[in-house]
């Protein structure tokens, strides 16, 4: 007879969590040129570009005055405070890796991909300068990878006749080493670099840079092409005779391809006419085989239009120009890659001002489909300038994978294997202005696609595949909109809206046509609903969560500059809300209200607010009735235009106190107005801590030494020592502070680079009981952390790649794992981005499993598989070590392997065998235990 039992099985999960972020089929050998000006959109609207900066140079804000020197008693309480010694905890965000150029980048052409020193794994090549003594010196940096996923220190060459012209890559004397080819295709009397005096001969030639192995070149020799600009050229073998040869286009009328062939060891010969054009060249070349019989055709355009230019044998077809669906051509670009399988290329342009795709499926023979747009993560001005072809969720087809400049993201468009594509909906962190093609290859040696995409100012950024379509790094939500609107977010803010124990998340926007706040439900594993939208105005500038009525459920308050007013949203609980009435801030009725905060100031159990009116430069105060609605009106005056505010109790009488950042044109100041304890919720007259010359942006409070007093940290943008900075100045218990001490927020161009330094909080991100300190960098994109002491130091500055153009921040636990994450506002696009925080506690699952044998049958003696298959979740990485409990006895399990590491999202496996030896009876779940597997139900005879 038979008899059932049940056997119940727990994995427990011995986890190392990672304390940081990881330290192609590109067309690396087509030339690219320099940038010109950007496409006119015929028939699309292009929002106007706030603060537009030159790329690579970022420039100061054109509303702020120039600084006088600072006074030699500013130099002395200003003065920078050397780093201390490293604190206990360890800091990490999930996010991508930066890695040092060794200069800035020179914004002449994209990175490139190849192997340097002959090691099999794969390197990147990009152009940097650096100023040294006012000489500009430019140099080519390479990183050699380690194939782990890491990189080695850059290797600086400097470039031929000191000149940053465009690079193609390839092993031209056949010692198994990549070589770099720099084109010099400028004709224009003679090639200059950035001097004066011509430095090469007339016409366009290119330069031999030979592979030493250890990612430095020697220089060889230089060569003539023609006597013309040219257009477009390519590094491929022309007479397969197994030697790289140089294919160029030149600008003569009637264009020439011209070919100069290599001899294998390094040198080349004179230079041929390969066929000529019926006509001028095209600009935008893209070289490839479009109708599969083995000849080199290439794309170009012509008046924004694409043109393809078939080969003939001496020369080439007359160009055949592609459609549109709305007629309408502005690309700033073309790449080719096989979309839908047929092993023929299509053509894809990038539409960067309607910040789309065009996509030209091949018929097979050279000719095209009219063009199909596809979107780009929504109606956003992302701005996507170059793009690559790979195969980036490895199912076998390939996607699109864009560079979104003023995103500072990745974006991956993926393809369905038939030449459609899917709309992404979010974008992964870069930071910078990535507008060059990311380069795509398996940098770990996981068999997945990774991205190394420059930052445009002074990294490289690696961001690790997963093989499902998503990448380590942080990630982008963008503000729901229609085409032709656009949004800006300057302020995010934070809180549990719809009763989960998660922390939500709402975001101001300030747009030309976009209504209403946004607010972004939280899911377990910390990513993000599509955002939804309260309100009707479109200058929302600031918002900040708080429960105003009292019934337990958290509303939003949002300044509405334009029309000079705070609108209250109260919150249903459910994570919807409900819009309230506005209340002026200032009686002069156009006072432009910006930051904002709530506290009790009159000691009534009533939530107030405070905010900055920027025309008036005065703080109002509005006492809350308790029920959602707000009554009386006070201003008092600042020393200048004020623009971070803070609410604490700075001189310990029991009454909150305002903390306020505000420029007057010469310094900028802390405003503190300190707070009367006779329950009138009016304050002082404002006095002054002079943080020196520069910018006064944010101010966070918290006791940063220990001391049981309240300190302050300032982020400062153009500051006294240091481009951007942290100044902190310790309190004194009594409303007054101490000369302020001067941090730098980034590392990048030893510190002296233009940060632009925003957003500033504190919290303790390491858990070690001393408070860090957390911001953005603006212009970097970039979050920084500086690890607290506990004395009032702090160590240096780790920074984690985010998004572009970040400002507002707000940190909120949105994965439930116990630990604050960061969330940050995107100004140039809109929307929020996320960086989880990597020393989580656990509570959040950090995988999941399913299983292939969800039962399994064993009779007495012998023994059952049990297949597990790990899904990754919230970007974990560490070392998972499987074992059970709850077995009954004479049962036994073991796992093969023992123990894996994860590595973020990447798929994972383990088998789990149960083996019986004699009769037993039902055994417990261990249900609180991490992970409970799927009860196994077994039989055994008797």
């Amino acid at each position: 007879m038979k008899k059932d039992f049940v056997v119940s099985a727990v994995l427990l999960l011995v986890s190392l969590p990672s304390s940081g972020s990881h330290s192609q089929p590109s067309v690396s050998s087509q030339m690219k040129l320099k940038r010109s000006h950007e496409p006119t959109s015929v028939a699309r609207k292009t929002p106007a570009r706030k603060n537009t900066l030159p790329v690579g140079h970022p420039a100061a804000p054109a509303v702020r005055p120039v600084e006088p020197a600072k006074t030699r008693a500013q130099a002395r309480s200003s003065k920078p405070r050397k780093f201390s010694s490293s604190p206990s905890g360890t800091t990490g965000l999930v996010s991508a890796a930066q890695i040092a150029m060794g200069g800035a980048d020179d914004d002449s052409g994209g990175a490139l991909l190849g192997d340097f020193n002959g090691d099999g794994k794969k390197d990147v090549a990009k152009l940097v300068y650096n100023n040294v003594s006012s000489t500009t010196i430019y140099s080519v940096s390479v990183i050699l990878g380690n194939g782990d996923g890491t990189f080695q220190a850059a290797q600086l060459t400097a470039t031929p006749s000191d000149t940053d012209d465009p690079i193609v890559v390839g092993d031209v004397n056949g010692d198994g080493k990549d070589d770099i080819i720099m084109i010099h295709p400028y004709s224009g009397g003679c090639a200059t670099g950035h001097k004066s005096a011509p430095v090469l001969g007339c016409g366009s030639t290119f330069d031999v840079m030979l592979s030493n192995g250890d990612g430095t070149f020697t220089l060889g020799n230089n060569y003539f092409v023609s006597g013309y600009t040219l257009n477009g050229g390519l590094l491929t073998d022309v007479n397969a005779d197994g030697k790289l040869d140089i294919l160029a286009i030149d600008s003569e009328t009637p264009g020439l391809v011209i070919s100069v062939l290599g001899n294998g060891d390094g040198t080349f010969q004179s230079p041929t006419t390969a066929a000529t054009l019926t006509a001028a060249a095209p600009n935008q070349i893209v070289f490839a085989d479009f109708n599969g019989d083995g000849k080199l055709d290439f794309s170009g355009e012509i008046g924004n239009q694409v043109n393809v230019f078939l080969a003939t044998g001496s020369t080439f077809a007359e160009p055949v120009a592609l459609e549109t669906s709305d007629t309408v051509h502005d690309t700033c670009g073309d790449i080719a890659g096989d979309l839908n399988g047929d092993s023929k290329p299509e053509i894809i342009s990038l539409n960067c001002g309607d910040n789309t795709v065009t996509v030209y499926l091949n018929n097979g023979e050279g000719s095209f489909q009219t063009g199909v747009y596809y979107d780009n993560a929504g109606d956003q001005y992302m701005y996507p300038y170059h793009a690559t072809v790979a195969d980036m969720n490895a199912d076998g087809k390939n996607d699109i994978v864009l560079g979104n400049s003023d995103a500072g993201d990745i974006t991956i468009l993926l393809g369905n294997g038939d030449g459609t594509l899917m709309v992404p909906t979010v974008g992964y962190g870069t930071g910078g202005y990535p507008w060059t093609a990311p380069v795509v290859a398996d940098f770990n040696g996981d068999g997945l696609m990774d991205i190394v995409e420059p930052d445009d100012y002074y990294s490289f950024v690696y961001l690790e595949g997963y093989g499902d379509g998503s990448l380590r790094a942080s990630v982008s939500y963008f503000l729901p909109n229609s085409f032709g609107n656009y949004g800006y977010t300057y302020s995010v803010a934070s809180g549990d809206f719809n009763g989960d124990g998660i922390s939500d998340v709402v975001a101001g926007q300030d747009g030309n046509t976009i209504p209403g706040i946004v607010v972004y439900l939280s899911n377990p594993d910390g990513t993000l609903q599509p955002g939804i939208s309260y309100g009707t105005s479109n200058t929302f500038s600031y918002v900040m969560a708080a429960d105003f009525n009292g019934d337990g459920k958290l509303d939003i308050a949002a300044t509405d500059y334009a029309n000079g007013t705070v609108q209250i949203f109260l919150g249903n609980g459910d994570g919807t809300f409900t819009p309230g009435q506005s209340y002026a801030t200032d009686a002069s009725g156009s006072p432009y209200p910006e930051n904002l905060v709530a506290g009790d100031f009159n000691h009534d159990g009533k939530l107030d607010l405070a905010v900055l009116n920027a025309s008036s430069d005065t703080v109002g105060v509005l006492f809350g009735v308790g029920d959602g609605t707000f009554g009386q009106l006070s201003n008092y005056s600042l020393s200048g235009y004020g623009y971070g505010i803070a609410a604490a109790d700075v001189n310990g009488d029991g009454y909150l106190d305002l903390v306020i950042t505000a420029y007057n044109n010469s310094d900028s100041n802390v405003d503190v107005l300190l707070g009367n304890n006779d329950n009138s919720g009016t304050f002082q007259t404002e006095t002054n801590i002079v943080t020196g010359t520069g910018f006064a942006e944010y101010v966070a409070v918290g006791d940063l030494n220990g001391d049981g007093k309240l300190d302050l940290a300032v982020s400062m943008n153009n500051g006294p020592v240091y481009p951007g900075a942290i100044v902190v100045t310790l309190g004194n218990g009594d409303g007054t502070f101490q000369a302020p001490v001067a941090y730098p927020s980034s590392t990048q161009a030893g510190g002296l680079g233009y940060a632009y330094t925003a957003n500033v909080q504190t919290a303790d991100f390491d858990g070690d009981g001393n408070l860090d300190l957390i911001y953005v960098n603006y212009y970097y994109g970039t979050v920084g952390i500086m690890a607290g002491i506990g004395d009032g130091t702090f160590a240096s500055p780790v920074e984690f790649p985010a998004a572009g153009y970040i400002w507002g921040m707000s940190l909120a636990d949105v994965n439930g794992d116990g630990t604050v994450d960061v969330v940050v506002g995107n100004d140039y696009v809109g929307g929020v981005s996320v960086l989880l925080n990597g020393n989580g506690s656990g509570t959040a699952q950090n995988y999941t499993f399913v299983t292939q044998t969800p039962t399994a049958t064993v009779a007495a003696g012998a023994s059952v598989t049990y297949d597990l298959t790990l899904a990754g979740r919230n970007g974990y990485n560490g070392t998972i070590t499987f074992a059970c409990t709850g077995l009954p006895a004479k049962a036994a399990c073991s796992f093969s392997p023992a123990s894996v590491v994860a590595d973020g999202n990447l798929p994972l496996s383990t088998t789990l065998t149960i083996s019986t030896a004699a009769a037993t009876s039902r055994a417990n779940s261990n249900t609180a235990a991490p992970l409970l597997i799927e009860s196994l139900s077994a039989a055994r005879e008797r």
